[in-house]
């Protein structure tokens, strides 16, 4: 009777657990996880509201090109203004190779990926990337974005 009263103790627990909310770091790890995807998803459909939407209005960007000067953007206003630039540039935009990489203070995550961009011409313009966000308030609040070419040409 014993092992069945510890049984029945141990599936209610598990029960209970499994209807408990998640714990705060794992559902800002979840939700920083969604509005990065959510992110990536925007600019590969060059949809700028939906990016709007997920940037905090006093966020900051930083472009890294090296050997260039880093490009410096400070609120929604001028990071949209750089994306629609970028959208208008180039007809398709594909991300891949997507590898994301959450940091344990839960406000930051690391992506690296390859972006491959195709001009209205055929031109084709693929670089690597990684992308440090931070997040707060379920916003994007920062980018710091390292940007290697790979290849500069026409598309075959």
């Amino acid at each position: 009777m014993r092992d069945v009263f510890i049984k029945m103790c141990v599936w209610i627990g598990l029960a209970v657990a499994m209807l408990l909310p998640l714990s705060t770091a794992s559902a800002s790890g979840s939700s920083q996880s969604q509005l990065v995807e959510g992110m990536l998803a925007a600019i590969s459909a060059k949809d700028l509201p939906a990016l709007e939407r997920d940037i905090a209005a006093d966020a900051s960007m930083q472009l890294e090109f090296a050997p260039e000067a880093p490009i410096m953007l400070h609120g929604r206003s001028a990071i949209a203004g750089y994306f629609k630039a970028f959208f208008d540039l180039y007809s398709t935009i594909f991300i891949t190779n997507i590898i994301k990489t959450p940091a344990a203070d839960g406000k930051t995550i690391t992506i690296e990926s390859k972006g491959t961009f195709r001009t209205p011409t055929g031109d084709e313009h693929s670089v690597s990337y990684v992308w440090i966000i931070t997040t707060s308030a379920n916003k994007i609040q920062g980018s710091r974005t390292y940007i290697l070419p790979l290849r500069v040409g026409a598309a075959k």
